[in-house]
């Protein structure tokens, strides 16, 4: 085969293509080989074709996906693919059968050669498809190929393995976690074990721009492109979450990965940015905005091996405070390492995406996920035990309690997550899901008198388990509970299986923390909420903009000031969480015309009612401190005032 002739001619056909490409690999187990030429872009649209002579039968179907992992949404990818055809080794057009929106039919595929279809990219459509699962088709710039959206199978065929050759723009590469192979400057193959590691495996091709660094024994890649700037992300990047990876790699002795990619395309919204930065905040703007956008979408969606960012770029020199929040969110894609990669049932590891089953487990793979992703900066040393109790797990308590408890548990919101009931209670696993791992490690070190931590439980199933090895969807609680105390299985029961509320006080017992909720109490007034101003509701989330002072204001705010907010336990709390004294000055601290200053403060008090409250206590015992410096990962703990 002449290699070169992929060089030569942009306009080549796609049947010497397909030729091309099914004589580059030689014969073996059935094979799914797929082509696909990005330089040859029409109606922004890319053809895909495949040789399907590995799987010819009487009667065949070919799927996209109704659904994939770790989205918990119907997404139907085979909305976007057009012009489905079926060929023999004749070239001649085979008879296709469409059965619903994601499969097709082929009846007499015994002389079955070929498939071209073409596709559609998802982020054009308005609205509704997460971005950070989607494809993106910018001819000559930017590919991001969620494999779902290009790349179908067969029916029960999903363990076939997969070849990609991909012929590319000169200019640019192509990141993935998938094995790669370069042949010249464009063309690139990508292998995949089978359709679920495909499936698992995103795939963006940009201009260069990428950083290569090691945690522990996992080579990791960080791959970034950004819509207009042409300034490097990939660094700013690695600069930001670089401490992170560090905690990582402090949090567990070995990673049970060998690589992992960090792949971000950023959005750039200037109209969004507008709209968070008003200091005369124009509400019908403000609704012409999101009537034709919908709410903005951003984050990231994990895999395995990787995890692909979908980051919006508002503007107005956003980029820098975007980048600083990264460490937290590159900490709790890469702990998908531990699960659901190395810990998983059936249900993941050998997913259905035509009629998916959902596992009950998201309060393992979502919940203490998230939940370690706080405990390893706390233990890090990269925020203080006061900010990780009284502005994070504080907040995460407040937002959890919003789950409907009493009418679904966490168990069955994650068995029934597809349907509408109960998708809607999804996000809580963030939160709730949280909350329950930070229970459920408080308990396991109770239980074990501090020999065992939650991490070292999920570390022994891991070892029992790994990557390739399901658990039993059924039995897991039990062989968890069989890891740590037969009295462990109450909390499963009543908790996480069942609808009780959540037992915090009791818990937080062992560590001396007092919790309580909705007091009436005087307490420092806030200088926001308790002050005569108004702010932008649109505002970015880490910051409050002022756009009305009142006469009434006691802090010395001017229209467009930007308060943190953090503020009030960051500056109105001591490191246990208690009220400092009323007359206690502060320097509170303002960005006004971009430059930060500081504001004289005296604090005073006022009676209002609180709806959840936590501090540390003064008094605790020598149990409970060594209790607490075990779960926080401190060597002394909080000196007792």
């Amino acid at each position: 085969m002449n290699i070169n002739l992929h060089r030569r001619s942009a306009r080549i056909s796609s049947v010497v293509l397909f030729f091309l490409f099914a004589c580059s690999f030689g014969q073996g187990a059935p094979t799914y080989r797929y082509h696909v030429d990005l330089n040859r872009v029409l109606k922004d649209r890319v053809q895909v074709i495949l040789d399907c002579r590995d799987f010819a039968a009487d009667v065949l179907i070919f799927r996209f996906p109704r659904a994939i992992p770790g989205t918990y949404e119907y997404s139907d990818y085979g909305r976007f693919i057009k012009k489905f055809q079926a060929y023999d080794d004749n070239g001649k057009a085979l008879p296709v059968r469409k059965l619903d929106k994601n499969s097709y039919q082929i009846p007499a595929a015994n002389n079955l050669t070929r498939i071209t279809y073409w596709v559609d990219d998802t982020w054009d459509e308005a609205g509704g498809f997460w971005p950070m699962a989607g494809t993106n088709i910018d001819a000559g710039r930017n590919f991001v190929i969620n494999s779902g959206g290009f790349f179908g199978y067969f029916d029960r065929q999903e363990l076939r393995p997969v070849e990609l050759q991909f012929r590319k723009p000169a200019a640019l590469i192509g990141l993935s976690a998938l094995p790669t192979s370069t042949v010249g400057a464009e063309e690139v193959l990508f292998h995949a074990r089978n359709y679920h590691e495909l499936i698992d495996s995103p795939i963006m091709f940009a201009e260069p721009d990428s950083v290569n660094f090691r945690v522990r024994n996992t080579a990791v890649t960080i791959g970034a492109d950004h819509e207009i700037s042409r300034e490097l992300c990939a660094r700013q990047i690695y600069a930001s979450a670089a401490v992170s990876m560090t905690a990582i790699g402090n949090f567990l002795d070995s990673l049970p990965a060998d690589h992992y990619a960090y792949l971000y395309y950023f959005k750039s919204d200037p109209a969004l940015g507008r709209l968070l930065q008003a200091r005369n905040l124009f509400i019908p703007r403000a609704l012409f905005y999101f009537a034709k956008n919908g709410l903005p979408v951003a984050g990231a969606l994990e895999h395995n091996n990787s995890s692909f960012y979908y980051m919006i770029d508002p503007g107005g020199g956003s980029l820098p405070g975007i980048l600083h929040a990264q460490p937290e969110i590159v900490i709790h894609e890469f702990m998908h390492i531990l699960t659901p990669l190395n810990l998983h049932s059936p249900f993941i590891g050998d997913f259905n995406y035509y009629q998916p089953v959902m596992s009950k487990h998201l309060w393992l793979y979502e919940g203490i996920t998230e939940y370690f992703t706080h405990l390893i900066r706390v233990q890090g040393g990269l925020i203080t035990p006061k900010e990780y109790l009284l502005s994070i797990m504080l907040n995460k308590i407040q937002q959890g309690e919003k789950f409907p408890f009493a009418k679904m548990s966490l168990t069955e919101m994650s068995s029934h997550v597809l349907e509408k009931k109960y998708q809607k209670q999804f996000q809580h696993v963030y939160d709730r899901g949280a909350v329950i791992g930070m229970l459920l490690d408080l308990e396991i070190i109770r239980l074990t008198d501090g020999r065992k931590t939650l991490r070292d439980v999920i570390v022994e199933l891991i070892a029992r388990y790994g990557a390739e090895r399901c658990f039993d969807e059924a039995r897991f609680i039990d062989e968890f509970v069989a890891l740590v105390h037969p009295d462990l299985q109450q909390f499963f029961d009543k908790y996480i299986e069942g609808r009780e509320p959540l037992p915090y006080q009791q818990v937080f017992d062992a560590v001396g923390l007092d919790y309580q909720t909705n007091i009436q109490e005087q307490r420092p007034k806030h200088p926001r909420r308790d002050n005569d101003i108004k702010t932008n509701p649109f505002a970015l989330l880490n910051e409050s903009i002022i756009t009305k002072v009142g006469k009434k204001d006691f802090v010395g705010f001017q229209p467009g000031d930007k308060l943190a907010r953090n503020v009030y336990w960051l500056y109105y709390m001591d490191e246990l969480g208690n009220y400092l004294p009323e007359g206690t000055r502060i320097d509170l601290p303002v960005r006004r015309n971009e430059q930060l200053i500081t504001l004289p403060v005296t604090i005073a008090y006022t009676k209002a009612k609180t709806p959840y409250r936590l501090t540390i206590r003064k008094d605790r015992t020598p149990q409970q401190i060594r209790y607490f410096n075990i779960w926080l990962g401190l060597d002394k703990g909080i000196a007792n005032e």
